[in-house]
């Protein structure tokens, strides 16, 4: 258990090394769990420096059988864990196992292939033939059968072929994976992974199911929005905002940086957001509501801060010629409706009600954004936060297939650079999801950024610029949506006038499962089971992501 050890000495509990015990070995017995614990906490406490929160910490742990709080600590585990994760893991070294088999007689195979086409191709030159293989176009490929055997083979050297091959091969393993029964029954009814959706991002904890070689080189595969920073030109007028000693200072350079005359319309509408967002904090959050009032409700965060916020966002949007609109408050998804009504659920009770949505209207009105705030301010209600994720990820999921119905001539390869958002607000954070979709049959939701909400004062001139900053990356985020929208009817309009072959729509390769969740059936269903951050990492959530 030297792993253990290593992190961090308040992360020392009993729950977390028996976590990591029965993750080694699932078949360890209470006695042996206990014994295990005592000897290893005993041998570091006389290891660490005395006095520290290390030796604290240690301590505790190999004498918790001397208290009562220790044995109900170890006792609680095994009644409401230890069961579970034996079986958990099991079940995963089963999968485990059948993933790497299939891999071992894919490898296989296509090694048989490229001997029979070397043998064809030596044959054409011992001919006189002219031999299409050189030696510099030759290299040889490490393919992982298991972790302590790799195969060779050896490949035409071509860097986009290869790259191109490189990314096939993930998703075929992924789909491989999704799509095997055996891991299909392993899988809550409303997991992510039995829709065929991926939680990967920033600082996404990989979900116990998923194989963590193939979660590593997914999260190296996913492409993320790129972090905006606010131009230099408003950089100095802007730290003045920041750093102001009062609200009537603060408002005065707001007005300063109002009046500064710029001559691009992105700069003009860049300086907007900024002037919006830090009028909303001062008029509203530093010299009026306060803290008290942003953790009354829901409605009180979204009316005084968060809609606010996404107001400007869409200002930005409309400076620059975008024609979309911001629905804030309990309004219907559209796309969510109409998928419902194609599968026969024509009861008006069918709805799924956002806090907000953001709307592409020259696009036959397409939600690109929506939008969840789970109860107040500070709020970390797990069940309300895991339920309206999984509320959004089957919001996300319609939306996406309503822009494939939408544009159905178009291809794929354009499509799978298409990103849906999703603004989620709980606890003392706001994060930015989106999902794109990029092979048949595969939808990524990823966690593309986080911050903090700048509510005190005190700290606005460390806190406001990752909060705009996290704002105008939303934006050039709606906006690369918009474009590859425009791209999607673009090419949709082409095809749908030539006269050549039609290709397959994309209506047919896009087609996830679409439920409508009701909160009073399902948030128990899903309270535990939300996503959750990595351990030890920078201001680490308490339960989700």
């Amino acid at each position: 258990m030297k792993d253990f050890w290593t992190t961090e000495p308040c992360d020392w509990t009993i729950t977390n090394y028996l976590f990591k015990l029965f993750a080694q070995d699932p078949a360890l017995t209470r006695r042996s769990a206990s014994n295990r614990l005592i000897n290893d906490s005993t041998i570091i406490k006389n290891h660490v420096i005395a006095g520290t929160i290390a030796e604290t910490m240690a301590s505790t742990m190999s004498s918790f059988t001397q208290n009562s709080r220790g044995k109900k600590t170890f006792n609680a585990f095994f009644v409401n864990h230890a069961t579970q994760m034996t079986e958990e893991t099991l079940k995963y070294d089963v999968q485990k196992t059948r993933l790497k088999s299939a891999m071992a007689e894919q490898v296989a195979n296509e090694e048989e292939k490229e001997n029979a086409r070397k043998r064809l191709m030596d044959g054409n030159d011992c001919e006189g033939g002219p031999s299409r293989r050189t030696k510099a176009s030759r290299r040889k490929v490490c393919t992982v059968i298991d972790d302590n055997q790799t195969s060779e083979q050896d490949e035409d050297y071509d860097h986009n072929d290869s790259g191109d091959d490189k990314k096939d091969s993930i998703w075929e393993e992924w789909k491989q994976f999704l799509d095997d029964q055996e891991n299909m029954n392993c899988f809550m009814q409303l997991s992510p992974e039995r829709h065929k959706v991926i939680w990967c991002g920033k600082l996404v904890r990989r979900r116990s199911c998923l194989p963590p070689e193939l979660y590593d080189k997914l999260n190296q595969e996913i492409p993320l929005v790129t972090m905006q920073d606010i131009n230099p030109c408003l950089a100095e007028m802007s730290s003045a905002v920041f750093d102001a000693e009062s609200n009537t200072e603060m408002q005065s350079c707001i007005e300063l940086l109002n009046c500064v005359v710029l001559n691009d319309p992105v700069f003009i509408a860049e300086k907007k957001l900024i002037v919006d967002i830090c009028r909303t904090l001062n008029d509203y959050i530093y010299d009026n509501c306060g803290l008290e009032v942003l953790q009354k409700s829901e409605s009180c965060y979204r009316s005084y801060l968060f809609d606010k916020c996404l107001m400007a966002t869409t200002k930005y949007l409309r400076n620059v010629n975008h024609d979309v609109t911001f629905f804030p408050g309990e309004i219907e998804l559209n796309s969510m409706t109409t998928q419902l009504k194609q599968k026969g659920m024509n009861d008006g009770r069918y709805k799924y009600n956002a806090d907000g949505t953001l709307i592409a209207n020259n696009f036959s009105a397409i939600e690109i954004l929506l939008t969840e705030v789970s109860s107040g301010y500070g709020s970390n209600e797990a069940g309300k936060i895991s339920f309206d994720h999984y509320k959004a990820m089957f919001g996300m999921l319609a939306m996406i297939r309503t822009v494939a119905q939408l544009c159905e001539k178009a291809s794929f390869s354009i499509f799978a650079k298409l990103k849906i958002h999703f603004l989620h607000a709980h606890g003392n954070s706001i994060r930015h999801w989106s999902m794109s979709t990029q092979a048949p049959g595969i939808y990524i939701m990823t966690k593309e950024q986080r911050v903090n909400v700048p509510i005190s004062f005190s700290e606005k001139d460390i806190k406001i610029l990752p909060f705009i900053c996290f704002f105008k990356t939303l934006v050039i985020a709606c906006e690369e949506t918009l474009s590859v929208l425009k791209e999607l009817r673009q090419e949709h309009k082409t095809i749908l006038r030539s006269k050549g072959q039609r290709p397959q729509k994309l209506s047919s390769i896009i087609n996830p499962t679409i439920i409508r969740l009701n909160e009073g059936k399902h948030t128990s269903i899903v309270a535990e089971h939300g996503p959750m951050s990595v351990p030890n990492s920078p201001n680490p959530y308490p339960v989700l992501t």
